[in-house]
């Protein structure tokens, strides 16, 4: 199973990284959060709703 951006709809090489997704026809796909829309969406939360240890973790 292949993780999918939500945001951006990068896909998660084998290798770790973010690519472009590309032909993704017959994949079974888990919707997620790429580090960088990850952080982006943790950065608009108010600290008190959001624990400052779980912003640096990304999904």
């Amino acid at each position: 199973m292949r993780r999918i951006c939500c945001v951006c709809l990068k896909i998660k090489s084998e290798h770790g990284g973010w690519e472009k997704a590309g032909n993704v026809k017959g994949d079974e796909l888990s919707h997620g959060y790429c580090p960088r829309c990850y952080r982006r969406l943790v950065d608009t939360l108010p600290a008190d709703i959001f624990a400052e240890r779980y912003r640096s973790v990304a999904h």
